[in-house]
């Protein structure tokens, strides 16, 4: 796949899901951050994750990295127009060009981040990434929809129109495609299909294209086979 191609890709899955403004509450209660976390939105699109965590809580410093100019532009702005003089400090926007795979922002270095959050669908080498970043340093990350493929996670719970899992790093395995089945959906006697059709109605629900949810779920097909 073509690095143009990736970053098409990459905008077309940022421009289907735009956290509301329920979800964004939802997601920086799920992250409990407090004054000593650092935390990356890696695709950050317009900045709202990050703008409303450095509004409505005391985290030490929130960084958004985009490689989209128009959404960094406009994120940029947006802080200019809304943040106090005194906050300003706690919080910037990088742009930056995704690396191979499109899973991650190679041109910098995030290894002082406390919490990562990455909405975008999970591909091969996010996990090196992450090794490679964080080494054994415990951090929290977050994805949406799906927690990273084979690994155990925490789900948010309280409402059921937010899809976010916190997986712990350093990576705790599970082993068996069923095994994590169950605890992605949070129901026992399901299987990896159930998982599939699970992600299926998430895409849907956003109006995504049906060539490109099917795409989705074979990228989802293709990590399970790998993993397990």
């Amino acid at each position: 796949m073509s690095r143009n191609h990736r970053n098409k890709k990459y905008q077309d899955e940022n421009e289907d899901f735009q956290l509301t403004k329920i979800q964004r509450k939802a997601l920086i209660e799920f992250a409990n951050i407090g004054h000593k976390d650092v935390f990356y939105d890696l695709g950050s699109a317009d900045g709202k994750v990050v703008l409303d965590i450095v509004k409505q809580t005391n985290v030490k410093k929130a960084i958004g990295i985009e490689s989209s100019k128009i959404h960094h532009n406009k994120a940029k702005r947006s802080v200019l127009c809304q943040l106090p003089k005194k906050d300003l400090r706690r919080i910037d926007f990088w742009l930056g060009e995704f690396g191979e795979g499109g899973c991650g922002c190679y041109d910098y270095d995030i290894s002082d981040a406390t919490i990562v959050y990455n909405s975008l669908n999970e591909e091969r080498s996010e996990i090196n990434y992450y090794r490679d970043q964080f080494k054994s340093k415990q951090i929290k990350i977050i994805k949406k929809d799906l927690p990273l493929v084979g690994f155990w996670s925490i789900p948010y719970c309280k409402n059921r129109n937010c899809w976010f899992f916190l997986i712990p790093f350093p990576l705790k395995r599970i082993q068996g495609k069923n095994k994590w089945a169950i605890s992605v959906l949070g129901q026992n006697n399901v299987t990896i299909d159930n998982v599939y059709e699970y992600y299926n109605q998430q895409l849907k629900k956003r109006k995504t294209f049906d060539k490109e949810r099917r795409e989705s779920v074979r990228d989802l097909n293709k990590l399970v086979k790998s993993r397990f």
